[in-house]
């Protein structure tokens, strides 16, 4: 976060706003729950599809209904084929998903902007994050004293350094 304690604090008094980890550890929770509960119905669709194969009876290849049933396994085993693929997909997505979140605050003084050592730290951090699979959410007071032109220099170098590093590329 790019505020400090007392300017955190100060926008969550004269806003009414909840503090600010506290909202975003119970989004981060309910995203977490919202993953796991479409894991949970993929994985019961694949049960129901796997049960729907098995009561597809077998008949003899001289019986009349052979043929129909044989198309109807087909086409089940195609949509068992669809929902494993979708619950597999899914349960990949949760494993990515930071199971927890993290912190890190960065003091910087409505006006002005932090010093490029600052930075850089900043960037190391963000990018071990990125590299560790977790994810990384920056904010700020909205830019609020943040917009001076100097921090317009920082965000068309940032992404620069972060996507350099991250492709294995020494830019710094």
């Amino acid at each position: 976060m790019l505020m400090g304690d007392k300017e955190i604090g100060d926008l969550e008094r004269l806003n009414g706003f909840l503090p600010i980890r506290n909202g975003l550890e119970k989004e981060h929770a309910a995203l977490l729950a919202s993953v796991k509960g479409a894991v949970v119905k993929l994985e019961l669709q694949v049960a129901l599809v796997k049960k729907e194969v098995e009561k597809i009876p077998v008949y003899p290849a001289s019986d009349f209904r052979c043929a129909e049933a044989k198309s109807l396994k087909v086409a089940a085993i195609a949509k068992l084929r669809l929902a494993t693929l979708a619950a597999e997909k899914a349960q990949a997505e949760l494993s990515k998903f930071p199971s927890s979140l993290s912190f890190l605050q960065l003091d910087v003084d409505d006006g002005d902007v932090p010093q490029l050592s600052e930075l850089e730290n900043v960037l190391d951090k963000i990018e071990n994050s990125l590299r560790s699979g977790s994810g990384v959410f920056i904010m700020s007071r909205l830019g609020h004293g943040k917009s001076d032109h100097r921090i317009h220099q920082y965000q068309y170098a940032l992404p620069i350094l972060i996507t350099s590093n991250i492709q294995g590329e020494q830019t710094r």
